[in-house]
């Protein structure tokens, strides 16, 4: 927003929300809207400056549109224009779009996909704990609390049952939606729900039940499963991962920042 001589647009300013909406909400939500506020600010920068940039909204990709002259060269971007179904759920999470049945141009020489990442499944989920991965929507079957779901077993049974100490998070869990800020509300919901389950004494892995502190063997029981010593694994604990995070902030320090990260997997054992 700040750079000198570039300018900011917004093709559709009824599509960001006030700060009366933003106040109303829980503060983990008010997170979302952060950067909502930011294009409620604007840019500084006269809207007739040499240079600008902008974010459009409906508009989903449909195609690249390729340069007559020299078909290699990209020339344009097609999108096809979206409206909520809903307009008074715009700023809801579960509000959704669909298409117009026009078209719009784009002209541009360059272009980035920038998509998030969609889950896939498990080697054997289906095979081996009946579990029916959705390719669709990118998710393993689950109640809304993240408990595995598995289809029912023979004929004449309804619906589906829990895999006992099975559980799912973040997009595997609702799909490749949200920010940061949802994933880790989500993340919480599901750690909860383990937490519950155990003191409920529900079962878990190996027809263990939950509360039963003599047979929760945790990461010993793990290691011993996956035989991680002998496949070569090196194991970073919690006091571990403090001793990282104190050297970065070291690192940091030195440069009046709050951090340096290490940036390969190699470096951070090296510390160890």
């Amino acid at each position: 927003m700040s750079l000198q001589n570039v300018a900011f647009r917004f093709d559709n300013p009824a599509l960001i929300p006030g700060n009366d909406y933003i106040r109303k909400l829980p503060k983990l939500e008010q997170r979302k809207f952060r950067l909502a506020q930011l294009l409620q600010k604007g840019s500084p920068v006269s809207s007739d400056s040499e240079r600008s940039w902008s974010l459009t909204s409906l508009a989903s990709p449909n195609r690249f549109i390729e340069d007559r002259e020299n078909p290699e060269t990209l020339h344009g971007l097609q999108v096809a224009l979206t409206t909520y179904k809903n307009d008074n759920m715009r700023f809801d999470s579960s509000a959704s779009v669909t298409t117009t049945g026009e078209t719009k141009d784009i002209p541009c020489s360059l272009a980035f996909r920038s998509i998030g990442y969609k889950s896939t499944p498990i080697a054997g989920l289906m095979s081996d704990v009946n579990v029916p991965f959705d390719d669709r929507a990118g998710i393993i079957p689950n109640d809304i609390h993240g408990r595995v779901l598995a289809v029912s077993d023979g004929p004449g049974e309804l619906g589906a049952r829990h895999i006992p100490g099975c559980y799912c998070a973040g997009w595997v869990k609702r799909g490749p939606t949200g920010v940061i800020a949802s994933t880790m509300e989500d993340a919480f919901a599901t750690a909860d729900i383990i937490v519950q389950d155990w003191r409920d004494k529900a079962l878990f892995l190996n027809g263990t039940s939950g509360g039963n502190n003599n047979t929760a063997q945790g990461w010993e029981s793990l290691m011993k499963e996956q035989d991680i010593k002998n496949a070569g694994l090196r194991r970073v604990s919690w006091a571990d991962w403090l001793r990282i995070d104190n050297i970065e902030r070291e690192r940091g320090r030195e440069t009046g920042r709050e951090r340096v990260k290490f940036r390969r997997v190699e470096d951070m054992l090296n510390v160890l």
